[in-house]
């Protein structure tokens, strides 16, 4: 696959450079990254070779930027205003950088371009499962500590499938595109999920994650098949080497979920209430034929650091 380019032509040098930085950090994007001084620089570089994705300041146009030949033009406006037919590749530069992705992301899927994102080398990766019966056990905390430290030598995300994943709690509490979207490319079983995440991912501390669905019957409608193929997708398709999965007692076929994982870790609490529940854990496991699953789970205790 030969390179991808994205340039950048504002008239603002730090703003330009501080953009690149920032784009330049997001792994999953397959582009070279280049700034240019002004349209005319960046004319030079479209008459030698092609630009994918163009970032031009909106007082460049029309005259001066319309010589520029670029298969996608992005005009960043200095002004937030409402985006009118004609005008849909329109961004506020003046918003967070996740915005400003988001945005470019969400542009370029609807066309679909082919390498507008990296796709790991390896065929498949590893699942890291995070499931306890008993409650309130800190188990979010642990599997998002777990998860930082691993994205240190990988790429890893993590994904929330718990009822009440709690934005405001461990996740930022804003609006936006989060966890619903997956949700309805596995009901399908379709879709460039590669490309799809590249609209959704954030990022806390070095672990990509993407925020929690806020409508719990979203999660009980997804069947067993489905989480594997949209797990299996995100392998294949996007630059993820881990995914680690946050679950809730609300998932279907939470126990062959459970089998799938490379890992599992279970966060347990040393009194007689979580002792009861483990044992009751237990004999289901083996009367639904998950035996063996039980022998190598990690047993964590609740509170205790990641090691």
């Amino acid at each position: 696959m030969s390179e991808k380019h994205l340039v950048i032509c504002v008239p603002e040098a730090d703003y330009a450079y501080r953009l690149a930085a920032f784009l330049g950090e997001k792994k999953e994007l397959a582009f070279q990254i280049l700034v240019c001084a002004g349209p005319e620089e960046t004319r030079k570089i479209s008459d030698h070779q092609e630009i994918d994705v163009l970032l031009i300041d909106e007082r460049y146009l029309p005259e001066q930027g319309e010589e520029i030949r670029a298969s996608r033009t992005v005009i960043l406006t200095e002004e937030e205003r409402e985006t009118q037919d004609g005008q849909k590749n329109r961004i506020f530069k003046y918003q967070p950088g996740e915005k400003i992705f988001s945005e470019i992301a969400q542009m370029c899927l609807q066309d679909e371009p082919e390498g507008f994102h990296a796709v790991r080398k390896r065929e498949s990766g590893r699942l890291t499962g995070f499931y306890s019966p008993i409650h309130r056990t800190g188990q979010t905390a642990y599997a998002l500590e777990y998860g930082k430290k691993m994205a240190k030598e990988k790429n890893v995300l993590y994904l929330n499938m718990e009822t009440y994943g709690g934005s405001g709690g461990h996740f930022p509490e804003e609006s936006g595109r989060d966890m619903s979207v997956l949700l309805y490319y596995a009901k399908q079983g379709t879709g460039n999920i590669g490309l799809v995440l590249t609209t959704l991912v954030r990022q806390m501390d070095g672990l990509d994650y993407i925020a929690p669905s806020r409508f719990p019957e979203e999660l009980q409608l997804v069947t067993e098949k489905e989480w594997k193929w949209l797990f299996s997708a995100i392998l294949k398709q996007s630059v993820y080497d881990m995914l680690i999965l946050d679950m809730g007692e609300c998932i279907q076929g939470l126990y062959g979920i459970l089998a799938l994982c490379d890992e599992i870790y279970l966060l347990t609490e040393n009194d007689r209430s979580a002792n009861a529940k483990l044992k009751q854990y237990r004999e289901t496991l083996k009367r639904l034929g998950y035996g063996e699953m039980w022998e190598r789970m990690i047993r964590c205790d609740a509170g205790g650091t990641v090691a």
